[in-house]
């Protein structure tokens, strides 16, 4: 995906070394209720990820296989959305985050998110999008509703 750029402010009050990311799990973790890793490369994903090193946190949670999966999606999303500015990495990283998830959630956020940036100027994509989502085979609940949200928004 080439170079990823770097966080372009401070970030020496966001390196939880050690146990510091332990003590503050919860309150970083609060929107999104993730369960704290117990695997130790999957921590330094997450500690990359919250000092704005994400193209390490990518890495490193890729490494851990589908249990890393939330962090770099969660580190691919935030760069490409405030960091990336030319639009094919963006749209290189989401599809990065669509391959790793592939599920009607993804191809759903991924087409909401070039909605609200490009507008009737990407309908073509988001709904190509959509239609992926609609397609998929639901292994959940959650999945269903994706899929169905996607079939409304075709209507």
């Amino acid at each position: 995906m080439g170079a990823w750029k770097k966080f372009p402010y401070d970030n020496a009050g966001f390196n939880y070394a050690g146990d510091d990311l332990r003590q503050a799990w919860d309150q970083l973790h609060a929107g999104d209720c993730a369960v704290f890793p117990r695997e130790e490369r999957l921590q330094q994903a997450w500690r990359c990820f919250h000092r704005g090193d994400f193209n390490q946190a990518v890495k490193l949670a890729d490494e851990c296989g589908i249990s890393g999966h939330a962090v770099a999606n969660k580190a691919t999303g935030i760069y490409a959305t405030y960091l990336e500015d030319e639009e094919s990495q963006q749209i290189k990283c989401f599809k990065a985050a669509i391959k790793r998830a592939e599920q009607a959630i993804a191809h759903m956020e991924y087409g909401n998110g070039l909605y609200l940036l490009y507008g009737e100027n990407r309908l073509e994509d988001v709904t190509d999008l959509y239609i992926k989502a609609a397609e998929m085979v639901p292994r959940d609940a959650m999945e269903k509703l994706d899929v169905e949200s996607a079939l409304a928004e075709l209507e």
